[in-house]
């Protein structure tokens, strides 16, 4: 059982000006991990959009679709 739970939205949090997850942003999400906090993709964008953030950053819970999906 995860102690907390994490949201991040993607522009202007997990993306840098290229729409790119930077090194740091990986090493803070394993961080999290590493002490049992569950890091939560939430954006209003569709799954199939996000797909390479989901691989870069091995993030497999999520918001999208404007709330309309959800994966645990």
């Amino acid at each position: 059982m995860y102690k907390a739970v994490v949201f991040f939205d993607l522009d202007g949090t997990l993306f840098d000006n290229q729409k790119n997850v930077s090194d740091d942003n990986i090493a803070a999400i394993n961080q999290l991990r590493e002490n049992n906090i569950l890091p939560v993709i939430s954006t209003g964008r569709n799954i199939f959009e996000i797909q390479y953030v989901i691989d870069a950053t091995g993030i497999n819970s999520l918001v999208s679709a404007n709330g309309s999906y959800v994966q645990y």
